[in-house]
């Protein structure tokens, strides 16, 4: 298992993304201070107002295939670039900017974070 860095968070940050630290699931509202050390974000602030250590949390993302069940996603893709993420091609190269922001948005995991064991599958965590 790699480390979580501020390139794999980065893009979910504007929208309140959620992370399990501990036993808690906790939410990022913005980021307070970035200090980095080999690329890691170290600190972030909550919406609950604390600060937390991004050294030891996980993000909370749902699998690729979620993005199936939001029409908001859906609607914007045609049919080619709706079965090129079937088919488990490079989302990024293959999808339209809209789309992808849409699935960042709805905390799609489109960078195989889950698989890495660097995000947690949200639709398998206990809320």
């Amino acid at each position: 298992m790699g480390s979580l860095t501020k390139y794999d968070l980065a893009p979910y940050l504007p929208y309140e993304l959620k992370v399990k630290n501990g036993d808690k699931i906790e939410t990022i509202n913005n980021i307070h201070a970035i200090e980095t050390y080999l690329g890691a974000i170290w600190y972030c602030k909550t919406v609950e107002g604390s600060f937390i250590s991004l050294k030891a949390v996980r993000p909370l993302l749902k699998p690729l295939n979620s993005f199936i069940d939001i029409d908001e996603i859906t609607d914007e893709m045609n049919r080619i670039e709706f079965q090129s993420v079937i088919d488990g091609y490079d989302i990024l190269s293959n999808v339209n900017y809209k789309a992808v922001i849409l699935m960042i948005k709805h905390h799609i995991d489109i960078f195989g974070l889950i698989d890495k064991e660097l995000a947690f599958d949200s639709t398998l965590v206990e809320k």
